[in-house]
């Protein structure tokens, strides 16, 4: 049987994923393709390959599984790893490229592609990049119109992305969820805290809003895990200080990934407060897996909130969110029915299978 050749691009901080000992976190992005990838491999006719960065170690349980390749190394200068990435995928030769997230290097590997008649799936991580916009300085991306002319196949999250999009680019696209694995172990005895917040060190996810929360509740206990970042240390410094002045909240600059789980189940309610993200974040999908519901502060999508009833918004405001988060806390049937209803929600939109054999079919159209 002659299989497809696919290459997965992870982005560049992946490393923690591919390396247990590494203490800097992987975003909801590299756990999406990872799963991904991961789902692929059970597939007998695609022969899937991991696109990774150079680095120093490799040590994760699934390694004999993957086909790693490095495309350059991180301290090379731009024209070496140009060259270093041709020269993979010319060894390689895949059919299909898989990339997430909008860089300016999306916009030129999706021209690259075309050029070596390679299928090019773009999938978009965030809803302002699908209004041509980086994710994290929302400039505008000056070549999007490479990525708009060239690329093969979009992956959307949600409508809100799709209608941003052109109409020539929607007849190239489809919407697929982000994926997760829902056989997540539960942990057996009481709830700790009963907030949570998760989530790296950045402003347009504002951790001192839940800082706030806490403040406002000192009889209720708290768990905050916040990881710095290269672009924010000063934030990091400034919400770290304030954390460690409150004596009903624990405070966590790092964790091991495996170990979110185990915090998010000791949790009553999943508190974010994010200006935005593309769909709802991964953590939202984890603790929903987990029967926890979510109190979200700006974040809206009809589908868990209204729809399942699995979350609970807040419309920016901070008096309605103090108030709804106590309602919860407070009312344990509640508490119990909004946790059932966000695990139907990702039992019956986030299934991997479901959604990776989707794109696989997708692929093999285009």
């Amino acid at each position: 049987m002659k299989k497809t050749k696919i290459a997965i691009i992870y982005p560049k901080d992946s490393e923690a994923i591919f390396n247990k000992e590494c203490e800097y976190p992987y975003g909801g992005g590299t756990l999406q393709m990872f799963l991904i990838n991961k789902e692929m491999l059970k597939y007998d006719d695609l022969e899937v390959y991991s696109l990774i960065q150079g680095y120093e170690n490799i040590d994760f349980d699934e390694k004999e599984d993957f086909n790693l390749e490095n495309i350059f190394y991180p301290k090379e200068g731009i024209f070496r790893k140009i060259l270093s990435f041709h020269r993979t995928i010319s060894k390689i030769k895949p059919q299909v490229i898989i990339q997430r997230g909008l860089t300016i290097f999306s916009c030129f590997l999706a021209l690259y592609c075309k050029l070596r008649r390679i299928k090019y799936v773009f999938m978009f991580a965030h809803d302002v990049e699908s209004e041509r916009k980086y994710q994290t300085s929302r400039k505008k991306c000056r070549f999007f119109f490479l990525l708009s002319r060239f690329t093969d196949l979009f992956v959307v999250q949600n409508d809100i992305q799709k209608e941003s999009l052109l109409e020539k680019d929607k007849k190239r696209a489809i919407k697929i969820k982000k994926v997760l694995s829902l056989d997540t172990p539960k942990q057996k005895g009481e709830k700790k805290y009963d907030g949570i917040w998760i989530g790296r060190c950045e402003e347009p996810k504002r951790p001192g809003i839940f800082l706030d929360l806490v403040q406002a509740n000192p009889k209720r206990k708290f768990i905050m895990i916040c990881p710095m970042v290269e672009h924010f240390q000063e934030l990091h410094k400034r919400i770290k200080k304030r954390a460690n002045g409150y004596s009903n909240l624990e405070f966590y600059d790092y964790t091991k990934n495996e170990d979110i789980y185990y915090f998010i189940d000791l949790s009553k309610v999943l508190v974010t407060t994010s200006e935005s993200e593309g769909d709802w974040p991964m953590v939202v999908l984890e603790a929903a897996c987990l029967n926890v519901p979510t109190l979200s502060y700006s974040i809206y999508h009809k589908d868990l909130v209204e729809d399942y009833s699995g979350a609970v918004y807040t419309d920016s405001n901070f008096e309605k969110l103090n108030e709804q988060f106590n309602i919860l806390i407070e009312d344990e049937k509640h508490l119990k029915e909004k946790g059932e209803n966000a695990y139907k929600y990702v039992r019956e939109n986030n299934f991997i299978d479901v959604n990776v054999k989707k794109l696989v079919d997708e692929i093999g159209r285009r």
